[in-house]
């Protein structure tokens, strides 16, 4: 199951242009007949990006880049000169770019393939790899796997059936050479992409937990723990906990025993892990939140402010 790009378009022509010209390993694209068919895949597939024509429904299709504004959208229309002013408010209301129908037919898949969300968090992860020592020709590949697999559950065995290699094989491999274990990788790629889409105003936590296919918001706040190592400072006088942002024992190195003695020494001053919030959407959505701002992944700035330093992942 991959990433879904909508397309609304009343015309045939544009619709297979757009579908004729993206490439199958980048995603699907699915042909929509109104905007509210759109809506319901954003909220029920991971959409990678969206294309529309806004003539179709102006005053609609213009308030829905504020509402998910880390999906790259799009228009394709019929345009005319003296539609100056609709550009303009495409523009103002954040749309990505503008393709004409009929002059840019083409080149709309492909250009469109170009600057989806993926990209941008693919972009935004690039360094990742080497950070997490990851250099054998094995380990990079099963990098690329788990990012492809981001958007649904993923396991050990299912990135080793795609590698065609044994479960025991892969985990092996992979670790070597002081990298980390690959579940604490995927939960690394598939948080990160919950924290940028849960840079989306249109979007719940409990609708990012369906999107990605958790199974319920406690494995959501579970790998969000586990990637980032949030604690929780004893209450202060004001009564509430305050984050401490994550426990530097490194993830490149699984760290157990020595996060565990670091956190038996410091139990003065730290409080357990957030098990509280399990069951309470503003306390995950908090948690995770906490830690795009610790590892630098800022869901609310844009995906050129998406990265990871250093600090974050040893």
């Amino acid at each position: 199951m991959t990433a879904v790009v909508p397309v609304l378009n009343p015309r045939a022509e544009p619709r297979r242009a757009v579908k004729r010209g993206f490439p199958r390993e980048a995603g699907t694209v699915r042909l929509c007949r109104t905007l509210a068919a759109v809506e319901r895949l954003l909220y029920q597939r991971l959409v990678d990006a969206v294309v529309l024509d806004v003539k179709t429904a102006p005053t609609t299709a213009l308030a829905l880049p504020a509402r998910f504004p880390r999906i790259p959208m799009f228009v394709l229309s019929a345009l005319r000169s003296d539609d100056g002013p609709l550009l303009a408010a495409c523009d103002a209301a954040g749309f990505a770019g503008v393709l004409v129908e009929g002059v840019d037919n083409a080149v709309a898949g492909e250009w469109i393939a170009a600057r989806t969300a993926q990209v941008a968090r693919r972009a935004a992860l690039a360094d990742a790899p080497k950070l997490l020592r990851l250099t054998d020709r094995l380990q990079l590949a099963a990098w690329e796997e788990v990012l492809r697999r981001v958007g649904f559950p993923t396991q050990t065995g299912h990135v080793a059936a795609a590698l065609r290699v044994t479960r025991e094989h892969l985990s092996r491999e992979f670790a070597a050479g002081g990298a980390p274990n690959l579940k604490r990788v995927i939960d690394l790629a598939r948080t990160a992409c919950a924290a940028d889409l849960l840079g989306n105003p249109g979007y719940t936590v409990r609708s990012v937990v369906h999107i990605l296919g958790y199974a319920s918001t406690s494995h959501l706040a579970g790998a969000a723990r586990r990637v980032a190592r949030l604690r929780v400072h004893q209450p202060s006088r004001g009564g509430g906990a305050a984050c401490g942002g994550y426990d530097p024992a490194g993830i490149a190195d699984g760290g157990g025993a020595r996060r565990a003695s670091e956190i038996h020494k410091r139990k003065d001053e730290v409080a357990h892990i957030k098990c509280g919030v399990r069951n309470s959407e503003c306390g995950i959505a908090r948690e995770v939140r906490f830690w795009v701002a610790g590892t630098g992944l800022d869901a609310c700035t844009g995906h050129s402010a998406l990265r990871i330093p250093h600090s974050a992942l040893l």
